[in-house]
């Protein structure tokens, strides 16, 4: 019965994806003002079956970010021992920055415009659709890729 129970964990670990995430936002505007922004970051659940890399950008790491990073016995930051959870905190102290990364992949954006006599509204929506990415870090900065 515990074989069988290792093997399950076994399976489902290795079915899930270690290192790949999904990025998707949304940012809508009235009258040139921002009034709604959100940016989502998550894990994503199964793996890629082909990975077609695309640099994205390259994520420069913060004092707090050197403190919480796994490091190895000789002080560099070591990926191999980062859970995926580490490397998910990590980007989403970075969402800001990620938004610069992914705004040049596939954007829908809708504009309004209502114009009653001597006035007009405007409403703007942007969306990045949602995109694979992976994150490899390195002794000064993370660099992120997109999956294609």
């Amino acid at each position: 019965m515990e074989r069988i129970v290792c093997l399950l964990i076994l399976i489902i670990f290795n079915a899930t994806a270690q290192d790949e995430f999904i990025f998707w936002a949304e940012l809508s505007n009235k009258n040139l003002i921002l009034f709604h922004q959100n940016e989502t970051i998550s894990m994503a659940m199964t793996k890629s079956k082909k990975k077609n890399l695309e640099y994205a950008c390259e994520l420069v790491y913060t004092p707090s970010d050197l403190k919480s990073l796994v490091r190895n016995d000789f002080g560099m930051i070591d990926e191999d021992k980062m859970t995926k959870l580490d490397k998910f905190n990590f980007l989403n102290a970075h969402k800001n920055d990620l938004i610069d990364c992914f705004f040049n992949a596939k954007i829908d954006v809708k504009d309004f415009v209502k114009s009653e006599q001597a006035s007009a509204q405007s409403e703007t929506y942007v969306r990045i659709l949602p995109l694979r990415f992976i994150v490899e870090f390195h002794d000064n900065s993370a660099f992120v890729y997109y999956l294609k």
